[in-house]
């Protein structure tokens, strides 16, 4: 049986601490993400980087340990892994590499010439 250390403070301290640091780790990841060109899908990085730097400081700070002393080093970790495909509530589908811009998200339809709507998604 594994011994867990105890929360470093109350829920509030908490994410009091996180509102601090979440400065840093947007700048983090803006700067991290500042050779995606599209505006939409930059923004999509930057919040998947925030959203799992702040799903790994809750897990930190139940465990015992203060998030607080390795912002930058959680911050890239979160960054590395939003841009390898790494989402808040799982991974996302892979798009190929050649496929870029044209790489639909699930749900998305594009209207060709002749009117009809093509989704993207899971057809591969």
């Amino acid at each position: 049986m594994t011994k867990r250390g105890k929360a470093c403070g109350p829920p509030e301290e908490c994410s009091a601490a996180f509102e601090y640091a979440l400065s840093r780790i947007e700048r983090h990841a803006r700067i991290k993400f500042a050779d995606v060109r599209c505006p939409q899908r930059k923004a999509d990085f930057i919040a998947e980087a925030v959203g799992l730097s702040w799903k790994w400081w809750l897990v930190l700070w139940e465990k015992g340990k203060d998030p607080r002393k390795f912002v930058s080093a959680l911050a890239g970790y979160a960054v590395k892994a939003a841009r390898s495909g790494r989402r808040v509530v799982g991974r996302g589908e892979p798009c190929p590499s050649w496929a870029g811009f044209f790489c639909l998200a699930p749900g998305a339809g594009v209207a060709t010439m002749g009117g009809s709507v093509e989704t993207g998604g899971g057809d591969g």
